[in-house]
């Protein structure tokens, strides 16, 4: 089985969410050709027909319904997985170790404390 190429699942998705390769080609500012190419090498790999294609009629095969769940999910996951990291970047994390006198501990660390926990 050959190398899976990611960009063939979102292009598929995209063309059946589109309803055709052209308003999807448009929407994502690519040749139609290239579009229909990646999808046919997608079948291909999938020794599968996913999209019935005619000259006036764009249908999604049974099979094809099946793969798009699963390839909508997949890139629900990735677009999750990359918000996350996002997420994790913008947010502080880690240990912080400080050495003072009693009395320091006693009166001013404490009140610095609770405010950089509660930003």
């Amino acid at each position: 089985m050959a190398m899976i190429d990611l960009n063939d699942y979102f292009y598929f998705v995209h063309v059946v969410e589109k309803r055709g390769f052209s308003p999807a080609a448009r929407a994502l500012n690519m040749p139609k050709s290239r579009l229909s190419r990646h999808v046919s090498q997608l079948e291909e790999r999938l020794d599968t027909r996913l999209i019935q294609r005619t000259s006036r009629q764009f249908k999604v095969t049974e099979t094809g319904r099946v793969f798009y769940q699963h390839a909508r999910a997949l890139i629900d996951e990735m677009e999750a997985a990359e918000a996350a990291i996002q997420s994790r970047k913008a947010s502080l994390s880690g240990r912080v170790t400080m050495s003072c006198s009693v009395g320091v501990a006693q009166f001013a660390i404490k009140e610095l404390v609770c405010e950089f926990l509660v930003k």
